[in-house]
């Protein structure tokens, strides 16, 4: 059967405010806030706030009616322009479910969210919780130290049982946002599937291998044979020399062959590709010899025309699909799950092969960064920090979740059938209503959810409750579950040392920020230029691999490194 790939982004950006309020009656409109600065469980009006609170973990939140302000923006591709209760459903629910009544403000845009929180903060406004992953490390760092945002491991501690045991069981999720002194400001996320783990993997038209009887191919030498061995022996049959050994795109990174084909001479990746040697110094894979004899052999396959010119220049699908979606195949290689949208009716027969292994046994797999350096802030000026942290607490509760992510019970999500499996291939729990088959963007139910209990918990949720249908075609189950099968047996074992990387959350001083941004564009249009000028044969690598390297140095590239390396030190 014929299978589709959607690509689910969700990292939904949000932020919220929560402002603190006075102990008042379960009825909202006797509700009153109040923007104390206090944060020792005592409020502006002196009263023990902890005397008001539930037993940690449980619901609701408190046992007296408190108000909170919330400011958050708008997220159109959700149908949420509402967070307030009289609009929005899991609002309504929320505040009944906690006992506490949520006020919020909203941004105008995602876009807005840094200035209109700016204009919040100069007037006085400081919200209580900011749910956003807009707020850098450096953020993070500054608002700490200066008092602006709580320092949350206490709170955590003794009153988010789940987020604790969420930290407990996912270290590396805590430690993207801890800082020196052991210093922890925001709840962030992780993509826990394995296919979002490796993006650069590469896919072989299976009947061709058949065809010509070879194996799948391991090795740099076994790849180039294979590619020849499509360009030239007619393994679609039709007997023309119609074959395209290998295409690629520039519209993703993940359609992008060069880093997967580099990782079999140096580990590298599509952005700053800065690396950690075992001395502990920042180093650029672009100036390494493993880099140049990694140009030289995609040079070898550009110029032997085993990869498609159209690689380094389509970046429209249409074009795509049109290269690839002839009749009969005319495509042997297809960079990450490309064969699924570009290929779509050839999807069955392309299956993923392994990182390939070098001349000097380099064999690498490219890491993609699943943990998010940003996340929910708490106020150092709110009245109720316990309160605040329980509402985010209670986002990770299993029907707290279900709702905050996907809407209401028997209209957006029912129990799942029998014989249902998740993305994490275990028995489905629940079956969201528009999905699979059925989907339909226009039924989405407006003002239904919380994106930003999306971007910290709708991957869990979706892996480990929901019946695994995604887009439009109901056999994309069987494809993801693949997806995720194929890369963590041939990927994940050959993720490089974390050692290697730096750190998620690399504090660059703002006094650096614009400088850096500066030589990061100067360095990165340098090395961009001259490796497509090698790839393609304009210039030769031996004859001019040193004025390069010349011009990387004069662009910055010494002042680049000594940056990150300050950053990197500063962390040890």
């Amino acid at each position: 059967m014929k299978k589709f790939l959607c690509v689910m982004l969700a990292a939904i950006l949000a932020a919220s405010v929560l402002s603190a309020c006075s102990k008042a009656g379960n009825d909202s409109n006797n509700t009153s806030s109040g923007s104390g600065t206090s944060t020792d469980s005592t409020s502006a009006s002196g009263e023990d706030v902890n005397t008001n609170l539930t037993e940690a973990g449980t619901f609701p939140i408190v046992k007296e009616r408190v108000e909170i302000s919330v400011f958050t923006h708008p997220t159109p591709e959700k149908k949420v322009d509402s967070y307030k209760s009289e609009d929005n459903k899991f609002t309504a629910w929320y505040e009944e479910y906690t006992n506490v009544k949520l006020d919020f403000i909203m941004a105008p845009s995602a876009a807005d969210i840094t200035t209109s929180l700016s204009t919040l903060m100069s007037s006085g406004e400081m919200p209580d919780i900011l749910l956003s992953n807009n707020f850098t490390p450096e953020q993070q760092q500054l608002y700490g130290e200066q008092g602006t945002i709580l320092e949350i491991t206490e709170l955590v501690e003794k009153n988010a049982p789940r987020i604790k045991k969420w930290w407990d069981e996912n270290p590396e999720i805590k430690d993207a946002v801890t800082f020196s002194g052991d210093r922890t400001y925001a709840i962030n996320y992780e993509s826990t599937n394995p296919r979002d783990m490796v993006w650069n993997k590469m896919f072989v038209y299976k009947p061709w291998l058949d065809t010509l009887n070879l194996p799948i191919p391991e090795t740099t030498e076994e790849f180039y044979q294979t590619l020849l061995a499509f360009k030239n022996d007619d393994p679609n049959g039709n007997g023309q020399k119609d074959e395209i050994p290998l295409i690629g795109n520039i519209s993703w990174v993940a359609w992008k062959p060069l880093v997967y084909l580099m990782d079999a001479f140096e580990y590298n990746e599509d952005g700053t590709n800065l690396f950690v040697n075992a001395s502990g110094n920042v180093y650029p894979a672009y100036t390494q010899d493993g880099y140049k004899e990694g140009l030289k052999w995609i040079n070898k396959l550009y110029s032997e025309g085993l990869i498609a010119p159209e690689t380094f220049t389509m970046s429209d699908m249409s074009t795509y699909r049109t290269v690839a979606g002839q009749e009969p195949n005319i495509v042997g290689f297809m960079p990450s799950h490309a064969a699924y949208t570009a290929a779509e009716m050839y999807a069955d027969d392309f299956v993923m092969i392994p990182p390939l292994k070098g001349p000097d046994g380099k064999q690498y797999a490219t890491k993609i960064n699943t943990i998010s350096n940003g996340g929910v802030l708490i106020s150092g000026k709110t009245e109720y920090p316990e309160v605040c942290i329980r509402i985010i607490d209670g986002l990770f509760e299993e029907e707290v979740a279900i709702r905050a992510c996907v809407g209401e019970e028997n209209k957006d999500w029912t129990l799942a059938e029998a014989g249902a499996v998740t993305a994490d291939g275990q028995p489905a729990k629940y079956h969201q209503v528009n999905s699979g088959s059925a989907y339909d963007p226009d039924k989405i139910s407006p003002n239904a959810v919380w994106p930003m209990a999306i971007y910290l918990r709708g991957d869990s949720v979706k892996n480990s409750w929901f019946e695994e249908l995604f887009d439009h075609d109901p056999d994309a189950a069987h494809y993801n579950l693949d997806l995720n099968t194929w890369t963590e047996d041939l990927y994940l074992p050959y993720l490089p040392d974390s050692k290697m990387l730096l750190p998620v959350n690399l504090v660059i001083s703002s006094d650096l920020s614009a400088e850096l941004s500066d030589l990061s564009t100067l360095i990165t249009e340098t090395t961009n230029s001259w490796s497509m000028r090698f790839i393609l044969g304009e210039a030769n690598i031996d004859d001019n691999w040193e004025a390069y390297l010349a011009e990387l140095e004069s662009v910055g590239l010494a002042r680049f490194l000594e940056i990150y390396q300050q950053a990197y030190d500063q962390m040890k």
